[in-house]
């Protein structure tokens, strides 16, 4: 989860820009939380039907008038997360 906050109080939500790690970023949202969210509170992502490997990742708020805050990255050059398959027996 994400603390949103928007300036003008207004509900917000959280978008994500997912991308496989060498993959460059193409400024359009590929995930979003479910609802808005009122100004302060936590909101979050699910990401299902990722295939393992390294990703990348950015994220953003919108509002309900489709205003959106700058993409927030804290590493864009390095892994964000690995994600493994579980070892079957």
């Amino acid at each position: 989860p994400a603390k949103v906050v928007n300036p003008d109080g207004e509900l917000v939500k959280l978008q994500a820009e997912l991308r496989e790690m060498g993959d460059y970023f193409t400024g359009e949202a590929n995930y979003e939380s479910p609802y808005f969210v009122k100004n302060g509170e936590e909101a979050f992502i699910t990401l299902p039907g990722l295939t393992p490997g390294s990703y990348q990742w950015r994220v953003r708020a919108i509002d309900l008038r489709g205003n959106y805050s700058p993409w927030l990255c804290l590493d864009p050059y390095n892994e964000a997360f690995y994600l493994m398959t579980p070892d079957l027996p």
